[in-house]
């Protein structure tokens, strides 16, 4: 199966747009279903590792090592990186680029993660991996602390797919992690804090798998609750409404331990 999967895979891609593509999407995902449950990533870094030593120059191999790394999550893997690296010197294209991008992304080298994933979205066909790529940014934006660049991200998922509950999370995390960027005294720099709760219930309701994280995520948020006197200082009481500015620019309801 570990030999044949690469050959039958590309004969399935071949055909996904002929007459018999539901045909061939079908047996396809059956492929992915028997393939999933037999390679994992050590196997597939000890199949290719001697394959790209020797076929540094042939894009097909590369091809092929950059796609199935990616479908079977194994982009952690240096090989990943390694042959993505040199696709994009011998056939550079949106595909290469994400590779790299991602592969930057898992080495936590964020700027370099951006500047090849913001190349790739220019030109990516493929809304899936288009999908994945603007989370990436999102993701990688909020850990270079960038956070209006990191919500403008997550907006660009819920274009593709509006029912995306990861792009409500990391626009909760953008909120969050950035709220005291935005405001002028102790309450109004919670806006932040207020405005992020709302979105991570929404990634919970949209998508369950995220339900627990969401959970944690609120009880981080809450903790950093101002103290009821502080707003009263600043003429702000619980419950009140309140418009958070910049480019939160979202309208909350004021929130207190």
């Amino acid at each position: 199966m570990l030999a044949l999967y690469p050959k039958l895979d590309a004969v399935v891609k071949a055909n996904q747009n002929s007459k018999y593509k539901k045909a061939y999407n079908s047996a396809g995902k059956q492929l992915d279903k028997i393939f999933g449950a037999v390679a994992s990533c050590e196997d597939l870094v000890n199949i290719y590792t001697p394959k790209f030593e020797e076929n540094k120059q042939d894009t097909a191999v590369l091809e092929q090592i950059v796609n199935l790394f990616d479908k079977k999550s194994c982009t952690d893997e240096e090989l990943y990186l390694m042959a993505s690296v040199e696709l994009d010197k011998m056939k550079p294209s949106a595909d290469s680029k994400y590779g790299i991008g991602v592969g930057y992304l898992k080495k936590e080298e964020y700027k370099k993660a951006i500047d090849y994933l913001s190349k790739a979205v220019e030109k990516l066909e493929d809304n899936e991996k288009l999908l994945k790529a603007y989370e990436y940014i999102a993701r990688a934006q909020n850990k270079q602390g960038n956070y209006p660049a990191a919500k403008q991200a997550a907006l660009k998922m819920l274009e593709i797919d509006g029912s995306n509950g990861t792009a409500y999370l990391l626009i909760g995390d953008a909120y969050f992690y950035g709220s005291k960027s935005v405001g002028e005294n102790v309450c109004e720099k919670a806006g932040g804090l207020w405005a992020a709760i709302p979105k991570y219930n929404r990634a919970a309701s949209l998508d369950p798998s995220l339900k627990e994280t969401a959970g944690k995520k609120i009880g981080y948020v809450k903790a950093q609750f101002p103290k009821k006197e502080d707003c009263f200082f600043h003429n702000m009481t619980e419950g009140q409404e309140f418009k958070v500015g910049g480019w939160i620019n979202e309208t909350v309801s004021v929130q207190v331990k």
